[in-house]
């Protein structure tokens, strides 16, 4: 059944670009990025470890076209060796919760486009490919609110900060592109002991499946996110990473931030 939803939403179109986007400039575009440079400029860097062992993973080079407003226009995740494996770019311009993105994996040649219709209207077309080797396919989502999309849960904290420190629950609908679907997610505060934490200036907040999707099993465990009290700025990831190990498998990975401005 979901793969007969999925097969309704083909956009020859979409997969037409994402297929010239990846078979013709990735690897281009690859070579031509100065890590070394964007690094001394990024607003934040996060590395990333293993959560089984602290073994270290990757960095996260966090830019901005603006630092204040706490939102990163391009990301790249560049391995031990300084190697850029994946590169994406973000634009909140139309939704802060709901960013467009273009996200390149080159570790397998995956690629994810979200964009928005010229019409203005509401809603929001994915894209996702696999690998150079498979078609992409589309689809277009519709709703109000339109779902999370990326990095848009933490805006979303954000703007929802007084309502999670009351104990409200909140639940929100999170896209998933690689499934080309949503799926609920639960938001709670809870004590800082479930983040591993003892900083009396910091909130964690746990992050899981919520309804039918609980039992799906689309997370193996709940996220957990550390965030500073004042600046509401996050400190910490814990929970299933979105950039797949030299196998091709996601891992249950901590992220640490570092803050440059």
């Amino acid at each position: 059944m979901q793969k007969l939803i999925l097969n309704s939403y083909k956009s020859a179109a979409s997969a037409l670009l994402l297929a010239v986007s990846l078979n013709t400039g990735a690897e281009t575009s690859r070579q031509a990025i100065d890590v070394e440079a964007l690094s001394a400029s990024a607003w934040l860097i996060g590395t990333a470890f293993s959560a089984a062992d602290r073994t270290p993973l990757y960095r996260e080079v966090h830019l901005s076209d603006d630092p204040t407003s706490s939102l990163s226009s391009r990301v790249l995740y560049v391995d031990l060796d300084g190697d850029v494996i994946a590169d994406k770019t973000l634009d909140h311009s139309q939704s802060l919760t709901a960013p467009a993105i273009r996200k390149i994996n080159f570790r397998n040649d995956s690629m994810v486009l979200s964009e928005y219709p010229a019409d203005g209207s509401e809603a929001i077309k994915v894209s996702f490919k696999k690998n150079a080797d498979t078609p992409a396919e589309s689809k277009i989502f519709r709703s109000n609110p339109l779902p999370l999309v990326d990095a848009g849960f933490d805006p979303f904290i954000r703007q929802n900060w007084s309502a999670l420190e009351d104990g409200r629950r909140l639940v929100a609908e999170f896209l998933v592109p690689s499934r080309l679907t949503t799926f609920k997610l639960g938001i709670t505060t809870v004590p800082l002991n479930e983040c591993d934490s003892e900083l009396s200036t910091a909130t964690c907040f746990l992050v899981k499946p919520a309804g039918i999707f609980r039992v799906a099993g689309l997370f193996v465990d709940p996220l957990r996110l550390l965030y500073d009290r004042q600046s509401k700025r996050i400190l910490r990831f814990e929970g299933l990473g979105n950039i797949p190990d030299e196998n091709g498998d996601n891992r249950n990975i901590i992220i640490e931030y570092d803050y440059k401005n």
